[in-house]
């Protein structure tokens, strides 16, 4: 099994699957109206059938006011809000909002050709809409994914030797997206294309960059023969906020190979970064696609793809099933319709909820980001055996997830920081993005995730004294939170402000719109390859993954499970943790907490 189609086994695994609990919105309406109303990012025109929708979709929601029990249950409540003038307001907003929204498109529709002329066949697109969400960027915050990775000199009599090796890893690389570069697969192309922006609009163009100039080596500044730790996080530090340092800034990706290789127990490492633009993919697929890229063993999807062709003539009982199939669909368009109806509608509760809800305030979050970034990662060594471990804790408690442990851990290690400096807030604001499709098998450079607002009350450590029921009284308070927004429409709804928001309106309305000031943090949990990768004599051995975050949100947490283990780092702005050693200490605590529920369940296993 590859490691791919492990990942999409994980996905679709409720651990680390959103269950959207609300019967009347899911991920297959989202899908099925994205496909419908936004068929193609490029095109130069909207259809009749097209704008009927829309139309339809308006005149349904005013309509639904009357009869909508959401809204019923949202605004006829004790507070003295009449639902009458919440009905009138509604009749005065969302036609406005239809006619800005229709402004807006025509408007893009009229660039579409303007951009089309413009460029001839250079001209590949207005960005789809999940992609465009990721072009709002500032000068302070970047939406670049850092990847750090080491690869090992397997060779045993280099295990001491400062030899650079860097020019032959980069010559390994630069063949395999050489054999990318030739693949007439448009999906694969995508990563050659240039981000542009005109008119109001990201939009892509065909680049003529060389494969030298997104594979190259590079330097670390520093007096041994030998990198340190310290040399590498200064370096990766400094470099995750930078622009892609090549093609005019408008190329999407690079891949910096280090000259001076880092040695840690006697074994030569060198690293690399690979960085990329989010909007080229979500992490998931881009994590795959440059692992994939890189490695020997894990390209198990053609590259050249494959098309399938239907037959000239059908047969009469092929013709029926195709009636058929025609029915079908129309049905489920009107069913989701009505299903958007109510998502639209839900749109405007969440905008108003969002807007409503005050920011955290502590003292990880609320200064203005500096654009300056500190680095750290903890990985997991070949002897703790902790994944295994707290996998096996996690069946011992009642519907736990993974993540839920994961996130306790995280809980605990942040009452700690706080107790430190300041009065221990209840609870904190964190994003946690998921994945709102299953991998595919075939490779797919794509954004198909979405992201929710969640709390994390924060609790305090576990005592030395502590036993298998105290993990689960503390495991049981975060999953309570977890709960909650999985059983929202949260996912569904920021999937949809994103689908529609960023295919219709141009970057500065879109900028205004998407922000990020009400959370302390980004958390994420990524599954990687269950194997480790390899490339000619060197083996991929660790993995460092680097989110971004925005605005006020300066604190990015990351876990990668790769090759059996967990790989922790952390990226945040020096506004709100100044120095290494704060995010070491984040981290840090996280791996302690963990390591003591393995030690407590260990133990209660061996006395049983």
């Amino acid at each position: 099994m590859s490691w791919f189609e492990v990942v999409q086994n994980q996905v679709q695994n409720t651990s680390n699957w959103i269950k959207f609990t609300n019967d009347t919105l899911n991920s297959e309406s989202v899908r099925n109206f994205q496909k419908t109303l936004f068929k193609t990012s490029n095109a130069s025109t909207f259809s009749t059938s097209q704008i009927g929708i829309l139309i339809g979709i308006f005149i349904a929601i005013l309509v639904n006011l009357k009869t909508n029990k959401q809204f019923q249950k949202c605004f006829s409540n004790n507070d003295g809000v009449n639902l009458a003038k919440i009905c009138a307001v509604y009749l005065f907003i969302l036609p406005i909002f239809s006619i800005i929204l229709g402004i807006c498109l025509i408007y893009r529709n009229i660039v579409n050709i303007v951009l089309k002329v413009r460029h001839g066949e250079r001209f590949k697109g207005i960005l789809d809409a999940n992609d465009a969400v990721w072009t709002v960027e500032s000068e302070t915050w970047t939406s670049i994914i850092n990847i750090l990775v080491l690869m090992e000199d397997k060779t045993p009599a280099n295990a001491n030797s400062s030899e650079d090796k860097s020019g032959i890893i980069v010559d390994m690389i630069r063949n395999k997206f050489q054999n990318v570069a030739s693949c007439k697969n448009e999906s694969y192309q995508k990563i050659f294309y240039h981000l542009n922006r005109e008119l109001g609009y990201s939009y892509w163009t065909k680049g003529n960059t060389r494969i030298e100039d997104y594979v190259r080596c590079t330097d670390i500044p520093t007096a041994s023969e030998f990198l340190t730790s310290e040399d590498l996080r200064r370096w990766f530090g400094m470099i995750s906020n930078t622009e892609i340092s090549h093609g005019d800034h408008s190329c999407l990706w690079e891949i910096l190979v280090c000259r001076k290789p880092f040695r840690e127990n006697g074994l030569i490492r060198y690293p690399i970064i690979c960085r990329v633009h989010h909007s080229l993919g979500d992490g998931v697929a881009l994590l795959r696609f440059f692992l994939e890229g890189i490695a020997d063993q894990l390209t198990t999807t053609p590259l050249n793809g494959s098309s399938e062709t239907l037959p000239e003539h059908y047969p009469s009982k092929e013709a029926r099933i195709k009636v058929k199939e025609n029915l079908l669909y129309l049905r489920n368009t009107a069913q989701n319709t009505f299903k958007w109806t109510k998502m639209i509608i839900s749109i405007l509760f969440y905008l108003v909820e969002h807007i409503s809800t005050p920011a955290d305030l502590n003292s990880l979050h609320g200064p203005s980001l500096s654009g300056r970034k500190t680095s750290f990662w903890i990985h997991e060594t070949e002897e703790s055996y902790l994944l295994p471990c707290l996998r096996k804790l996690k069946r011992k408690i009642p519907d736990a997830r993974f993540s839920d442990l994961i996130l306790t851990s995280l809980s605990s290690s942040l009452y700690k920081y706080f107790a430190k400096s300041e009065n221990i807030p209840k609870n904190i604001k964190i994003i946690v993005p998921a994945r709102v499709e299953a991998l595919q098998k075939e490779m797919r450079l794509e954004n198909k995730f979405s992201v929710a607002l969640q709390r994390l009350p924060i609790v305090p450590p576990l005592g030395k004294a502590s036993n298998v029921k105290d993990i689960t009284s503390k495991v049981s308070k975060i999953k309570e939170e977890t709960d909650k927004v999985r059983s929202k429409s949260d996912y569904a709804i920021n999937f949809a402000i994103m689908t529609i928001f960023g295919y219709i309106l141009p970057y500065p309305v879109l900028s205004g719109i998407l922000d990020s000031k009400l959370a302390t943090m980004v958390f994420s949990n990524l599954p990687g390859p269950t194997e480790e990768a390899h490339l000619g004599n060197f083996k991929i051995t660790n993995l460092s993954f680097s989110v971004p975050h925005r605005d006020t949100t300066g604190i990015g947490i990351t876990l990668l499970t790769y090759a059996g283990k967990m790989h922790f780092a952390i990226s945040a702005d020096t506004a709100v943790v100044p120095t290494v050693e704060q995010g070491q200490e984040i981290l840090q605590e996280m791996e302690n907490e963990i390591r003591h529920y393995v030690e407590i369940s260990e133990d209660e296993y061996r006395k049983t």
